[in-house]
This record gives C-alpha cells, sequence and structure tokens, in this order.
C-alpha cells in the first residue's frame, strides 16, 4: 500500500495558505481541512466568541484537556484520502505528521511581507464586518506573539516555517496559485 499524501500550508495570518490550500483541493483531488475553522466550529457550538487569537488558543487548550492533544491532528491522521492542511502553527502536530505512518507528509511554507499580510487581513475583515479593527501595530504584535515559541503546544509559526519542504513567495497576485501548481506538481512527481 502507497503512502498517502498530505500537503499541509504553513504561515502568518493573510500569507495565502487558504488561497492555496483550497487552490490545491479544488485542482489536485485533495481533501481540504482547515485547523481553524475547526476551533471556530467548536466555538460557535459552544457560543462562544473568538475576538482574537489568544480566544482562540485558550478554548484550543480547553478542548485538548478534555478530547486529548491529538484533537487538531486527528482529522488529519484519520483520513483515508490524500489531503491537503490549511495552516500548520506548531510544531507539535507538526511532529505527529513528519512521523505518522502511512502518510507522505510534505510541507509548503508561504513567505508574505507583513505590510501585505496586513493590507489582505484588513479588506477582508472590512468585507466581513464593515469595519477595519486592526491597525498594524496590533496585527505586527500579535505575529511576533506566534513567531516563536518553546513549548511544542503553543504557536510557532516561524519555526515551523523553517522546516518546509518548499517555500513559495507571496505578494498576494495571480503568481501564488502558478507557485502551488509547481510544488504540487513537484509533490506529485514524487513518487512517479
Amino acid at each position: 500500500m502507497s503512502d498517502r499524501l498530505v500537503v499541509a500550508f504553513a504561515g502568518h495570518p493573510g500569507s495565502g495558505k487558504t488561497a492555496a490550500s483550497e487552490h490545491a483541493a479544488n485542482n489536485y483531488g485533495l481533501d481540504y481541512y482547515s485547523p481553524g475553522e475547526l476551533i471556530r466550529a467548536e466555538a460557535r457550538a459552544q457560543g462562544r466568541r473568538l475576538d482574537s487569537r489568544a480566544a482562540g488558543m485558550i478554548l484550543l487548550h480547553e478542548i485538548e484537556a478534555s478530547r486529548g492533544s491529538d484533537f487538531l491532528a486527528n482529522p488529519i491522521l484519520q483520513g483515508t484520502g490524500a489531503m491537503v492542511v490549511d495552516g500548520l502553527r506548531r510544531m507539535y502536530e507538526l511532529n505527529l505528521l513528519r512521523n505518522a505512518p502511512d502518510v507522505r507528509f510534505r510541507l509548503v511554507a508561504i513567505q508574505t511581507p507583513i505590510e501585505d499580510r496586513h493590507i489582505w487581513v484588513v479588506k477582508n475583515q472590512n468585507e466581513r464586518s464593515g469595519r477595519d479593527s486592526t491597525d498594524f501595530e496590533t496585527f505586527q504584535a500579535d505575529t511576533l506573539a506566534e513567531a516563536r515559541s518553546s513549548d511544542p503546544m503553543e504557536p510557532s509559526v516561524d519555526e515551523v516555517m523553517e522546516q518546509a519542504d518548499f517555500t513559495i513567495y507571496n505578494s498576494h497576485g495571480a503568481d501564488l496559485l502558478t507557485a502551488v501548481d509547481e510544488v504540487i506538481q513537484r509533490i506529485k512527481a514524487e513518487n512517479s
């Protein structure tokens, strides 16, 4: 039996992970999984608001305390088809996936300048809520807070990205999807 392909995209908020993941899912027959959406769905089920990244991490830690530390990784590890993961942020999940039996895991980092990411996030917030709720200084502080952690259960986005098999440099143009195509084609060609 051949190993099941799992491709994960890593990057800071607004880097293009969702666009890349959705493109890979829609064009290469990969199942789509978003750990962030799993947390947001749990918040909705509990009637909780996630008004900050910190609130999301608090909820995740509560869930992991009651359901196990593999909560975010289980949908990936228990999957049966090839999969794309929209957003890998912690070393814990990275190590689980790198060592999972019967999984051919590839990590793709998306590097995007912080100024471009901030513009993208504010634009998306404006479209969703009609208001600009993230000033640049707050966005920059949030990015730094998630950049590195000695605790594998906390976000350490920079450390995860340093472990990438492939890196895409994104400035929010059509080049992102072209780069995703090139990377996915290279990954698929590895075993042919």
